[in-house]
Formats: C-alpha cells, sequence, structure tokens
C-alpha cells in the first residue's frame, strides 16, 4: 500500500477505507480493541488488483464508542494499522 485513508473519524456508524494498491495481493482487515483484543474481521482474505480499492464498513450499533485500531494485512508481507475513533 502506497496510501491508506479512513473516513469519517471520528465516525458513528459508516466508515470508508480507500486503499491504493501498489500489486496485487490478498487483503485481510480487522478492528481490534485499544488493548489489542479482536472485535471483528472487516474483510477476509479478498484478492484484489493492483490501483486504488474503495471499502464501505458499518460499525455495528452494539459497538461502544471508543478508540480502536483497523489493521490490514496483505499476502505480500505489507500491513498497516490506523487509529479509529466511534462516536
Amino acid at each position: 500500500f502506497n496510501q491508506v485513508k479512513i473516513w469519517p473519524n471520528p465516525s458513528t456508524d459508516l466508515i470508508y477505507l480507500n486503499l491504493n494498491m501498489t500489486d496485487r495481493t490478498t487483503l485481510r482487515i480487522d478492528l481490534y480493541t485499544i488493548d489489542g483484543r479482536w472485535v471483528k474481521a472487516l474483510l477476509e482474505n479478498t484478492d484484489l488488483e493492483a490501483g486504488e480499492q474503495q471499502f464501505q464498513f458499518s460499525l455495528d450499533e452494539d459497538l461502544p464508542a471508543g478508540t480502536y485500531f483497523i489493521k490490514g494485512y496483505s499476502s505480500n508481507a505489507k500491513s498497516f494499522t490506523h487509529t479509529l475513533i466511534k462516536r
């Protein structure tokens, strides 16, 4: 990835994730609490082409307000971590 953007942040219900992929890869994106506990998979082992990719994710209503981490892992050993605030 050479660019990762998440908006709106803070968010109440929907978030958008924009990735600029440098290579074709398989991607997984997970949501974690601020203390590192896994919450859920946002995207599970999805094959993606190189180029710009955009995703929309719904934050569950029962997900408490707070600070979370969004972590992405690719099959070509690249990763990203971004902080997300849910209101």
